[in-house]
C-alpha cells in the first residue's frame, strides 16, 4: 500500500515538473517573439509600414509591394558607386542572405542614385555580389518615389531639400519588415553585432 502511494506520488511529482518546464519554455518563447512595431515620429498613431510602389529591378522588370507579399523583408538604401558604408553593408547583408536561405526571406536594395544606377548597372552589381535575383532585388526608378520611401515610409531621413538635384540620402540603417509589411526593426548595417541582432529578428519573425 505504501509502495503504491509512493509510486503514485513520484509520478505526480514528475508530471508536475514536466508541466512547469513546458510552461516555462512556452513563456520564454513568447517573450523572445515580442518584437516591437514602430510608430511614426510625425504621427504616433500611425505604424510604419511599406507603402505602394512601382519601380524597376535589376532585370528591368517592374516590381511593386506584392513582390514581398507574405515575406520577411530586409531593406537597405545604397548606391553602386559608394566606396564607404555601402560595401560594408552589402558584405554583411550577403552573410545574412547566405546563412538564412529560407525563401520566405526577401532582400530589397533601393538605390539613392537612380541617375547612375540603371537596371543594367544594378544587374552587374548583383552579379558581382553573387546573389540570386529570385531572393534579392536591386531597385531603381524615379528619385522622388525612392526618396519618398526612405523619408516618409521608413523615416530614415528627415532632411528637407528644395532642389532635387542637390538632395541625397546616405544611411547605414537597414530595415526589417514582417509578413504584413510592418517595420519591426532598424539595424546598423556597418556593425557586425547589430547584424547578428538583425538575423535573430528575422529568425523570430519566421516563427510568427
Amino acid at each position: 500500500m505504501n509502495f503504491k502511494f509512493l509510486m503514485y506520488t513520484g509520478i505526480c511529482a514528475v508530471l508536475m515538473v514536466l508541466f512547469w518546464a513546458l510552461v516555462n519554455f512556452y513563456t520564454n518563447e513568447q517573450k523572445q517573439l515580442k518584437i516591437p512595431y514602430y510608430t511614426s515620429r510625425v504621427n504616433a498613431e500611425r505604424y510604419l509600414k511599406i507603402t505602394p510602389f512601382a519601380l524597376l529591378n535589376q532585370n528591368g522588370n517592374t516590381i511593386n509591394q506584392n513582390r514581398i507579399h507574405s515575406k520577411i523583408t530586409v531593406i537597405e538604401f545604397f548606391f553602386t558607386t559608394c566606396k564607404s558604408i555601402c560595401p560594408v553593408m552589402n558584405k554583411h547583408l550577403k552573410e545574412v542572405y547566405q546563412q538564412l536561405s529560407d525563401t520566405s526571406i526577401h532582400f530589397l536594395s533601393f538605390t539613392v542614385d537612380p541617375e547612375r544606377d540603371t537596371p543594367e548597372q544594378l544587374q552587374g552589381y548583383a552579379k558581382q555580389l553573387g546573389v540570386n535575383e529570385s531572393r534579392w532585388d536591386f531597385v531603381t526608378g524615379s528619385k522622388s518615389q525612392l526618396y519618398a520611401l526612405a523619408r516618409h515610409c521608413f523615416e530614415l531621413d528627415s532632411n528637407v531639400v528644395d532642389n532635387e538635384h542637390e538632395d541625397f540620402i546616405h544611411t547605414q540603417q537597414i530595415v526589417v519588415l514582417d509578413r504584413q509589411g510592418f517595420v519591426r526593426g532598424y539595424f546598423d548595417g556597418t556593425n557586425a553585432s547589430a547584424m547578428d541582432s538583425l538575423k535573430q529578428c528575422v529568425i523570430q519573425l519566421l516563427k510568427l
